[in-house]
């Protein structure tokens, strides 16, 4: 796994997709709708604060915004890599969990064995597994469809160098 990008956003609750999204590239994407939404306050790495809401951006005196114009994903995705103008070398899929935001870690096919269904344990020798809520991450299928994003978003045919990664829920 690469190091984190220093782009962090803070997304309000109508744009739940677009911060899964924006976690599935790697970036720290906080949620208001997440039970431990939190208003932090980093000097060093403040958050861009994502919103559809004109009232939002009237009441807030401080901080960047952007203003999400439409209402699907992958046009949001593009304002916001147009808006921060992030480049392709920033992102890093698949490294942090989607429904809690922490990078996910490597571990053994062994201590996931009663965890995955035998299909995936059989068929898969490379997991990662979220250190806050235990969701577990294999390579898979769905994840093609991550990358085919990445190459519209990017405009690249290039290998990404990205693994697919299913995922399954802790039981």
């Amino acid at each position: 796994m690469h190091g984190p990008s220093r782009i962090r956003f803070e997304v309000e609750k109508p744009l739940g997709k677009l911060a899964k999204w924006l976690r599935l590239l790697g970036f720290d994407a906080s949620y208001q709708g997440d039970a431990d939404w939190r208003k932090e306050k980093d000097a060093e790495f403040p958050r861009i604060r994502l919103t559809r809401s004109q009232k939002t951006l009237r009441n807030e005196t401080a901080g960047a915004f952007i203003l999400i114009e439409s209402d699907h994903y992958l046009k949001q995705l593009r304002q916001v890599i147009n808006a921060t103008g992030i480049p392709l070398s920033n992102l890093h899929p698949f490294s942090r969990c989607l429904r809690c935001n922490v990078p996910i870690r490597t571990t053994t096919k062994d201590s996931v064995r009663a965890r995955v269904p035998d299909y995936v344990w059989h068929s898969q020798n490379e997991f990662t597994v979220c250190p806050r809520c235990g969701r577990i991450y294999w390579p898979g299928t769905h994840a093609e469809r991550g990358r085919q994003v990445i190459q519209e978003l990017f405009g690249t045919d290039k290998n990404l160098g990205v693994k697919n990664h299913d995922k399954f829920e802790k039981r």
